[in-house]
């Protein structure tokens, strides 16, 4: 599939940020298994001087009933503040939304991401990855792919984040270690991974010498400052 096509088929609900001001923000999609869901985000971010931290909070509401059918939580490290946004992902030959939500976790030279994809099974929520994929901030250090891999393109998700050598800087280049994930109509599970054999500078050239290739990564398109 071409990527003008895959970007096309893909639906960006007005992007839920939560922002230093500490308001919380919801939009609302239609499922043909659920009917339409709220999506609500809960603030989670803080000074760096405020010794009381709340973790933010992804939570879905059944609009018909008003019951909350789902809450996610995203823990990043203990004192730190963190931003919470999600987007609704819509594919070709899927007929339920994918719903993505990436918190970055602000450090002091680095930061670090943790992403999960939720997905409407059998008339519930699912949590595809309860213990979140998590990879560094810097644009060149990590990401977090979909895509179509292997010989009979198959959906997926890549987790893609540099290790760190002994003697090496963030400008150093790195190993890279990759998680390949295939879409099993009801989940993603883990079909692969690997170790680069070579240090590469950026992530992207690191998947290429496995055969891989980036049609979106989440963390640049949901937090998208320094990318």
């Amino acid at each position: 599939m071409k990527l003008a096509a895959i970007l096309f088929a893909i639906v960006l609900l007005s992007l839920l940020s939560i922002d230093s001001s500490g308001q919380e923000q919801e939009a609302t999609i239609t499922t043909s298994q659920l009917g339409t869901i709220i999506i609500h985000t809960v603030n989670g971010r803080q000074p760096f001087d405020v010794p009381e931290r709340k973790m933010p909070v992804l939570v879905l509401v059944q609009a018909a009933t008003g019951t909350e059918i789902s809450r996610v939580e995203f823990p990043g490290r203990e004192g730190t503040p963190t931003e919470l946004n999600v987007t609704v992902l819509r594919l070709p030959g899927i007929r339920e939304p994918f719903i993505v939500a990436s918190a970055v976790d602000l450090g002091v030279s680095d930061s670090r991401h943790e992403t999960t994809i939720l997905a409407f099974v059998d008339g519930k929520i699912r949590d595809l990855f309860p213990e979140h994929l998590r990879t560094n901030r810097l644009p060149d250090e990590g990401a977090i792919c979909l895509g179509w891999f292997g010989k009979q393109r198959k959906l997926g998700v890549l987790r893609v984040n540099f290790i760190w050598g002994n003697d090496e800087f963030h400008v150093s280049p790195h190993h890279y270690e990759i998680t390949q994930y295939s879409w099993r109509g009801s989940s993603f599970e883990p079909v692969r991974h690997s170790v680069t054999a070579g240090s590469y500078r950026h992530w992207r050239k690191a998947i290429h010498e496995k055969g891989y290739d980036c049609h979106i990564n989440f963390v640049a398109a949901l937090c998208p400052g320094g990318f």
